[in-house]
């Protein structure tokens, strides 16, 4: 970079060259920060379905997707003491 007392002294030429310079720089860092702004998004979702998550209690005796071929709740007949 370049002193502001040191611009005034510059050629046409060389000020231009110092804004192309610029330019690009400029360039690289607006990618970069679309970049961040982009992973930033990714990274709030995530916290958010992290923190909805962590509140979905409502089923805590589930033990998973239901069977093809359920069973009937109970003892089967003729088993037990009461015959």
């Amino acid at each position: 970079m370049i002193a502001p007392e040191r611009l005034a002294s510059l050629s046409r030429e060389e000020l231009l060259a110092v804004v192309a310079e610029l330019q690009g720089q400029m360039t690289v860092l607006q990618r970069q920060v679309a970049v961040v702004a982009a992973r930033h998004e990714v990274l709030q979702a995530e916290i958010e379905q992290l923190k909805r998550s962590g509140k979905r209690q409502a089923a805590p005796f589930s033990k998973g997707p239901r069977g093809a071929q359920p069973t009937r709740p109970g003892r089967k007949p003729g088993e037990g003491p009461f015959q």
